[in-house]
C-alpha cells in the first residue's frame, strides 16, 4: 500500500499546528524547541526566526517523512485503511509520533480489524493534564477518521460529547471490555470533557 495526505490533512494540522515565526517550547518540560508549523527537534534553536516560506518547505519535508513511517508500519501489520483514515492517522502521528500510535491501544484496535475512533482520545492529556488544543485536535481527528466534517473548536468536542451519550456508546463500567475503550468512554470521562470545555470557552 502506498498513500500520501490529502489537503483535507494539510489543512488540519496546520489549523491545530499554526505557523510559528519564532521559536517556542509549547511546555515547560519540552526538551526542544518547537518552530514553524510544529517543526520539533534539536535542530531549533531559541534565538531561531523562520520565513513563512521555509515554514511550508520544512513541513511539506517533515510531512513526507511522517507518510513514510505510517505507509511502512500500515504495511508491517497488514493494516488496510482508508484515505480518510491515513489522514487521521497521520495528523495524530505528525502530533505525538509513530512510535506512540503503533504502541497504542487505537493501534490495536486497526490490528484487530475492528477500528475505533474514540481512543484518539488516549492522548488528551500530557502530566495527568487535559490541554485544550489536544483534546481539540484529537477530536477533529476522530471527525476525519470517520469521513465526517471537522473544524477547530470546542464546540466539535461538545457535540462529540452529546452524540456519544445519544448513541448510548459510553460503557456503563470498567469491566465490560471492549478493547479498552471503557478507560475512555465512562460516563465520569464524559462529564470531564463538558467540565474542561466549558472552562476553555
Amino acid at each position: 500500500m502506498s498513500m500520501q495526505s490529502s489537503d483535507n490533512c494539510k489543512n488540519l494540522i496546520k489549523s491545530f499546528e499554526t505557523y510559528s515565526e519564532k521559536a517556542y517550547k509549547a511546555t515547560d518540560n519540552e526538551k526542544h524547541y518547537t518552530i514553524g508549523y510544529g517543526h520539533y527537534g534539536s535542530d531549533v534553536k531559541a534565538s531561531d526566526k523562520w520565513s513563512l516560506a521555509k515554514a511550508e518547505a520544512v513541513f511539506s519535508q517533515d510531512l513526507k517523512k511522517f507518510e513514510k513511517q505510517l505507509v511502512a508500519s500500515l504495511n508491517a501489520d497488514e493494516i488496510e485503511v482508508n484515505q480518510n483514515q491515513f489522514d487521521a492517522l497521520l495528523s495524530f502521528t505528525y502530533n505525538c509520533g509513530i512510535t506512540r500510535l503503533t504502541n497504542s491501544s487505537l493501534w490495536k484496535s486497526l490490528k484487530s480489524g475492528v477500528p475505533n475512533s474514540d481512543l484518539f482520545l488516549q492522548y488528551k492529556s500530557q502530566g495527568g493534564k487535559y490541554l485544550a488544543g489536544i483534546l481539540r485536535r484529537r477530536v477533529a481527528e476522530i471527525y476525519l477518521f470517520e469521513g465526517a466534517d471537522w473544524h477547530e473548536g470546542n464546540d466539535l468536542v461538545l457535540e462529540y460529547v452529546r452524540i456519544r451519550r445519544a448513541n448510548n456508546i459510553m460503557l456503563k463500567n470498567t469491566r465490560q471490555q471492549t478493547i479498552d475503550a471503557q478507560v475512555y468512554l465512562k460516563v465520569d470521562h464524559l462529564d470531564g470533557l463538558l467540565s474542561f470545555v466549558a472552562k476553555h470557552e
